[in-house]
């Protein structure tokens, strides 16, 4: 049997018990609600996913060996969306499921998860973390950002989702 806290672990990455699943929180969206940025928020929820996708794939590539330099500035981690397309929308959602399916396909491999990740953080108190630990992050940045565009729908009345889930 898998340590409790690597199927903790797989959960978190997926959004089960901490919060609404991930992939709820993202699907059945009009495409109105996806480009739109209520009461000065800085960002929509298409550019809000893209961030996500963006460090879920450094965090997944780190987690997999694979040398890639940490961005230099905060800015390079976000896209301007005036209007995302149908099928943009697709698209990034297909990534961001994807993504979440190799994180927890990585949590769920005992093997690997003590194994030092490649990535290197400027100025960090942990010069190379394990795999283990840069999964932690990524269900933690998800889960930041997840939180964010639940607040959104929220304010843009598209939330709970059509198809059910939790009001708060």
């Amino acid at each position: 049997a898998r340590p409790r806290a690597a199927r903790e672990l797989e959960r978190l990455l997926q959004g089960e018990g901490a919060h609404a699943p991930a992939s709820g929180i993202v699907s059945h969206l009009p495409e109105r609600v996806r480009n739109e940025r209520p009461a000065s928020a800085p960002h929509s929820i298409a550019e809000e996913l893209w961030h996500i996708v963006f460090w879920q794939n450094h965090c997944l590539q780190w987690a997999q060996s694979v040398t890639l330099d940490y961005p230099a500035r905060a800015d390079l981690t976000w896209r301007h969306f005036d209007r995302i397309t149908n099928d943009e929308w697709n698209d990034l959602v297909l990534r961001f499921d994807a993504g979440l399916r190799t994180a927890a396909s990585l949590a769920r491999d005992p093997a690997i998860l003590d194994r030092p990740s490649m990535l290197m953080e400027p100025n960090a108190a942990v010069l190379q973390p394990t795999v283990r630990e840069v999964l932690v992050g990524c269900a933690v940045h998800n889960a930041y950002h997840l939180g964010r565009i639940v607040f959104l729908r929220q304010l843009l009345h598209e939330w709970p989702p059509s198809d059910g889930g939790d009001s708060w």
